[in-house]
């Protein structure tokens, strides 16, 4: 739960018990805090304000159920009491339990409408959860009575995105930006947001990337220097750090693990910098094959960047770009002596630090655009990243529309911020050319009534019926998620900003994508994907041919799509995006040439 003003709500709890301890919570001594405040429960047990602190104090020390106890008997003593539902709100998002937290935090901010701190954790784990209009409208109050309230204006910039209103959110963090130029998370939130249309060109892009970011990191950008020369500290295998904020069931560690997997081990020595506090199973698979796994949330960019130093670290590759979590300012300080940028962002980041970008000929053809890049661009042969599918998901070997009476099913499971008029105007054409057909949406946004009146109004006004699309929302197992391709026939790609994980969830399901190859690296990503997993015929050269290929394959060639349903599993095992060790190997043997390159230099 967030830091709370100091001040004795009821009148009537002693201050010099309770509010000790509520000063020693705000400063962030949890173990003091708690043993001042089990003495106050101690003397007063039925008061609701000290089990709501007791239960503050548990979620922080990250022991979920006792803080859940503490809050239940809070809100048993006193019903009336917003900070009763606040306390399990941030004991269920402790413990992971998202969607009741949200509840929770729901119900503390409608009995305390005013109070700032349980409007912005509501907000927040409402726009988690994909409740996009309901997060706005409690952070617009919140904006209303503190216009420079960065926080909430953050937040309201990051729905206005995920609703597909970009320009708007761009304006905010702008605006935002001119105040803060040191924030790098402000930084990259507007990055980010660029790559969902063609707000700007590619050269535009990098024009912008290289300014906001030589202001952002120009004090910070001084490289490290070493007591201890690197020849003198030589070790017999190249050292490899990988940093990341998304080892744990995320999209990332799809294409990370088989390559973690699959490293030579006489060769390398894998060290895994997790920027985050989430743990899971596969959290637990990469800390057991990486050789050193380090937790480094609580390290700021210098002692994240002296810890690398320390660790005599020499390839160190970021895994997130621009993308929520990263550590980019650890690299503006180089403490290795070759950084990469790999997997995680679809665009340049913008940072001379960083030496390479790992890419492909089809994502980025030699020489059309290396010079919107800062980095130089390493092209991997065939693929720049490789897919590691579950082979305990079944998958339905017949298309749906001829096992059933249901109409033939087009599907796109991509985020709805990826899904832009352009897209929508394609797809209205494809529903027109094949009238009995319907469209399924699925993403966490679909809960938010505006995302689904976006689409729809734009469907509405080209003709097609709101009955022929269907919205599904988020699913908690990610079974339950690939269960649904089962009743796709055919999948549609967004643009520009292409799907990666959901093209090759669709593809692993037999569900093939059509896509197109756009002019940047963003939108000609799952070209690279069908191509490599021998889906080539499913790549459009420009719109109207990606209309033109869904619609084929719906009517006049369903039969070579119901051929590949019953395939398409086996064609992608046996395809280079499947190949884990040949990919490794072309991946180590780039690592070693860079590295070769970059230190000859010296």
């Amino acid at each position: 739960m967030p830091k709370r003003k100091s001040k004795n709500r009821s009148g009537s709890v002693p201050i010099t018990l309770f509010e000790k301890a509520r000063k020693l919570f705000e400063k962030a001594y949890f173990k003091e805090a708690e043993k001042v405040c089990s003495k106050a429960l101690q003397e007063k047990p039925h008061r609701s304000e000290i089990l709501c602190l007791f239960s503050e104090i548990c979620s922080k020390l990250k022991r979920p159920d006792e803080a859940i106890k503490y809050a239940n008997e809070a809100i048993l003593k006193d019903p009336a009491n917003p900070l009763g539902y606040s306390a399990m709100g941030a004991a269920l998002q402790t413990k992971g339990q998202l969607q009741q937290a949200y509840e929770c935090y729901k119900k503390a901010n409608a009995k305390l409408p005013g109070d700032y701190e349980i409007a912005i954790a509501y907000a927040s784990l409402a726009h988690q959860g994909g409740y996009l209009g309901e997060s706005i409208s409690a952070l617009k109050k919140l904006a209303e009575k503190d216009s420079g309230s960065k926080e909430a204006n953050l937040l309201i910039a990051a729905c206005l995105n995920e609703q597909g209103h970009d320009s708007e959110a761009i304006n905010i963090y702008t605006r935002l930006l001119r105040d803060n130029m040191d924030d790098s998370k402000l930084l990259s939130n507007l990055l980010l947001t660029h790559n969902y249309g063609r707000l700007v060109s590619p050269q535009d892009y990098y024009s912008l990337v290289s300014k906001v970011v030589a202001d952002c990191y120009s004090e910070r950008a001084v490289a490290m220097t070493e007591a201890i020369s690197r020849e003198e500290t030589k070790t017999p295998r190249i050292r490899l750090g990988f940093i990341s904020p998304d080892f744990h069931r995320h999209s990332v560690p799809y294409f990370f693990k088989p390559v973690l997997t699959a490293l030579n081990r006489d060769r390398f020595e894998v060290f895994c910098y997790y920027n985050n506090s989430r743990h899971d199973d596969v959290t637990a698979i990469i800390r057991a094959q990486a050789h050193k796994f380090k937790e480094i949330v609580s390290l700021n960019d210098r002692q994240l960047a002296e810890e690398i130093l320390t660790d005599r670290i020499d390839i160190l590759i970021d895994l997130a770009g621009h993308m929520r979590g990263n550590r980019l300012g650890a690299m503006v300080c180089r403490p290795a002596p070759l950084q990469i940028t790999w997997l995680g962002y679809p665009n340049t980041t913008g940072l001379t630090e960083i030496d390479y970008r790992l890419v492909d000929e089809i994502t980025d053809p030699i020489g059309e655009q290396d010079q919107y890049y800062s980095e130089t661009l390493w092209r991997l042969a065939n693929s720049f990243i490789v897919y590691e599918g579950d082979d305990a998901l079944a998958f339905q070997t017949e298309l749906p529309s001829q096992l059933t009476s249901e109409p033939f099913t087009f599907g796109c499971f991509n985020n709805a911020q990826k899904i832009k008029t352009e897209t929508l105007v394609a797809w209205s054409k494809i529903l027109k050319r094949v009238p009995e057909s319907r469209l399924a949406l699925k993403s966490r946004q679909m809960v938010d009534a505006e995302s689904r009146n976006r689409i729809l109004s734009v469907l509405k006004a080209d003709g097609i019926d709101a009955s022929r699309i269907a919205f599904a929302p988020a699913t908690a197992a990610m079974q339950d998620h690939m269960k649904l391709y089962n009743k796709v026939d055919l999948a549609l790609d967004t643009f520009p900003y292409n799907g990666t994980t959901t093209t090759c969830e669709a593809l692993w399901m037999g569900v093939p994508t059509v896509c197109y190859k756009g002019d940047r690296h963003v939108e000609r990503v799952s070209a690279s994907l069908l191509i490599n997993a021998g889906f080539s015929e499913f790549v459009g050269e420009n719109v109207d041919d990606y209309v033109d290929i869904a619609v084929r394959y719906a009517t006049d060639e369903k039969h070579r799509l119901s051929q590949l349903r019953a395939q398409g599993r086996e064609l992608m095992q046996d395809s280079n995006l499947c190949d884990a060790n040949g990919f490794t190997r072309k991946f180590e043997s780039a690592l070693l040439s860079m590295y070769e390159k970059k230190t000859a230099c010296k």
